[in-house]
């Protein structure tokens, strides 16, 4: 088996020394600072606060070193690297203004304090080189419950990680994922929530009063599931085990109603031919003792598959029967454990248990078929993982000459 890769960097992205090590013990809890240690033959010159990536094939892991020791031999041949995880350098307390809760999305919130803190502060001994910070995701209406201190006015100092970005990811599924790019030096910090909804296109020959019906998708809130074929999401607390609910498709078809194999108003596997066109849902995220797993993309002919293994929606049913997962996600019925919820989708994506995420559902665009008029080509397309927030549809007149 290979070994590891143990590299260690100042702060500036220099190299200050590397070395390999043949197994060792990671562990990241989003919801604790607890720190990790690897054991190597000894590197000088590292230093409190240095960066430290642990590599092998695809496998990464990166932190800042907190404490170097030494073995008890007279050579000081072994030395003791203690170090947490990339997080931690969000640990400081910051100046929340109680009034802005609601205003914005949270997480353009959580990156302009960040940004505050570590990337514009005025003192610049507070600023981090090469920090990048950006929002994927846009979560409106949202609060934290953070009243003003007893000093009056509207402000409190709270601590960044406990006070705004766990109770975040809690209460809206709203993750915080950091990333060591030596390559680039940089630092670089991304703050949403699952994956991302899919993107489906198509031409098709209307008559006069012909009718079609639209019905856009939902962004999921929390563990609760986007409008028309989400899955629900669940936590469970005391195993350190949390899930989104996933988001809805949007799509077009001949007759009203929402996405189902269930819905005897709307539509359902039976009338499938009514559907045109379908962008499927984005699957839940989740999080499994501190390990963050993000949620399979929607959208494509297929759906991103959730970190577990849970199945992206497909063109046809993965289930026991060919109308099952048709037009929604599954919910998973048990407790004590936590579920993230698969997107809906023409067939949806399947959930995640334990923390892992959910998959993403599957795009259509059969009832839009291409054609090529007058030679002219109209195409039919479904891709993945291009739309964020709540599902939309664009509808114009396009006349084939």
């Amino acid at each position: 088996m290979r070994p590891y890769n143990v590299e260690i960097f100042t702060q500036d992205f220099e190299m200050v020394g590397n070395t390999n090590v043949n197994e060792f013990t990671y562990k990241e809890d989003y919801l604790s600072s607890d720190g990790n240690t690897v054991t190597v033959l000894a590197l000088p010159g590292v230093k409190k606060q240095d960066y430290i990536r642990i590599s092998r094939g695809d496998e990464e892991y990166a932190g800042i070193v907190t404490e170097i020791g030494y073995g008890t031999d007279k050579s000081k041949k072994l030395q003791t690297i203690s170090y947490k995880p990339l997080m931690e350098l969000l640990n400081t307390d910051v100046l929340f203004d109680v009034n802005m809760q609601g205003q914005g999305s949270m997480e353009q919130f959580i990156c302009d304090r960040i940004r505050e803190m570590f990337i514009t502060n005025e003192d610049g001994m507070q600023n981090i080189k090469g920090l990048s910070v950006s929002a994927a995701t846009a979560t409106k209406d949202w609060s934290l419950h953070i009243t003003p201190s007893d000093k009056g006015g509207h402000y409190n100092i709270v601590n960044l990680i406990d006070s705004v970005i766990i109770p975040a990811m809690e209460k809206y599924s709203i993750l915080v994922k950091t990333k060591l790019d030596i390559q680039n030096r940089e630092v670089q910090i991304t703050v949403g929530k699952g994956g991302l909804g899919g993107h489906s296109k198509g031409y098709k020959k209307m008559k006069k009063d012909e009718v079609v019906y639209v019905y856009n998708g939902g962004a999921a809130n929390g563990t609760s599931p986007g409008t028309n074929g989400g899955g629900g999401g669940s936590n469970y607390a005391s195993g350190k085990q949390y899930g989104a609910g996933g988001g809805g498709s949007t799509h077009v078809a001949t007759r009203s109603g929402a996405l189902g194999y269930g819905n005897s108003s709307g539509l359902n596997y039976t009338n499938r031919e009514c559907v045109l066109i379908v962008a499927g849902g984005g699957g839940g995220g989740g999080i499994d003792n501190g390990a963050i797993h993000k949620g399979g993309h929607g959208g494509g002919e297929r759906g991103g598959d959730g970190s577990g293994g849970a199945l992206g929606g497909r063109q046809i049913s993965t289930g026991s029967s060919p109308s099952t997962n048709f037009g929604y996600a599954p919910t998973y019925s048990y407790s004590n454990t936590a579920e993230s919820g698969g997107g809906g989708g023409w067939f949806g994506g399947n959930y995640g248990l334990r923390g892992e995420s959910g998959a993403g559902g599957s795009g259509y665009v059969d009832g839009v078929a291409p054609f090529t008029h007058n030679g002219k080509y109209y195409p039919a397309e479904t891709e993945a993982g291009v739309n964020e927030g709540n599902g939309k549809a664009f509808i114009r007149y396009v006349e084939c000459a």
